[in-house]
């Protein structure tokens, strides 16, 4: 079941982390700009449903992350993203390279809060 306005594509994936004895996985999804928390056993803590089930998060738009480090005990994701190639509308003129960002996802509410 995949909750959320973006599905993964096939080969869509970055970086994968994961947390066996929590049993979640965190997915960056580098084309559809977003994140996927999967839980592979226990129950959701937002709608209590047993799992196994997958949630995304849209990240802004042309964020392509391509790295996760899940981090259970403090309730968090973080997202390394890969930012727009020069050029793009949303980028400084003249610079040299990828402007990378940093996005921070709470894992129990699936919101981003930095």
């Amino acid at each position: 079941m995949l909750v959320g306005p973006c599905r993964p594509r096939i080969g869509a994936t970055g970086d994968i982390d994961g947390d066996a004895s929590a049993g979640i996985l965190a997915v960056a999804l580098q084309r559809d700009d977003a994140v996927a928390i999967v839980r592979v056993s226990g129950v959701d803590p937002v709608t209590h449903a047993p799992c196994p089930c997958v949630k995304t998060l849209s990240l802004s738009f042309g964020s392509s992350p391509y790295g996760v480090a899940l981090d259970v005990a403090h309730d968090r994701v973080v997202v390394v993203n890969q930012g727009l190639p020069p050029g793009e509308p949303t980028m400084p003129l003249g610079f040299p390279g990828i402007l990378p960002s940093l996005s921070v996802v709470r894992l129990s509410s699936l919101t981003e809060i930095a």
